[in-house]
C-alpha cells in the first residue's frame, strides 16, 4: 500500500474564518476537504479573542463544498459576534468537531 492508499487519519485543521455580517454568513476554510456527514456544528465555538463568554453554533444550518464550510448563523449568534467586535476566535472542540 502506498502514501495514497493510506486512510486519512487526520481531522481537519480551520485554516480561516470571515463572518459577513450584511448576511450573517460564517464561512470557514479548512486544511482538506471535509465530509458533510462529520461536521458538528454544536462543537464549534465563537469567542471575542479568546474572552468568556463563548457561543456555540447549534443549530446553524450550513453547506459544505470540499474544504468551506459556510454556516448561515442563527440571530442570537449575529447579535454576540456583532457585540464582540471584528476579532474573533473560532475554536474547534479537540477532536470532536468532525467524527
Amino acid at each position: 500500500m502506498d502514501d495514497a492508499d493510506a486512510a486519512d487519519n487526520k481531522k481537519p485543521g480551520l485554516a480561516s474564518a470571515v463572518f459577513d455580517s450584511r448576511t450573517g454568513n460564517l464561512t470557514m476554510t479548512f486544511s482538506e476537504a471535509i465530509d458533510r456527514t462529520a461536521v458538528h456544528m454544536d462543537r464549534f465555538n465563537i469567542t471575542a479573542s479568546g474572552q468568556s463568554p463563548h457561543i456555540t453554533l447549534s443549530g446553524a444550518e450550513y453547506t459544505v463544498s470540499g474544504n468551506i464550510l459556510d454556516a448561515a448563523l442563527k440571530q442570537s449568534h449575529r447579535d454576540v459576534i456583532i457585540v464582540a467586535g471584528t476579532v474573533l476566535d473560532i475554536i474547534e472542540e479537540p477532536h470532536r468537531a468532525f467524527v
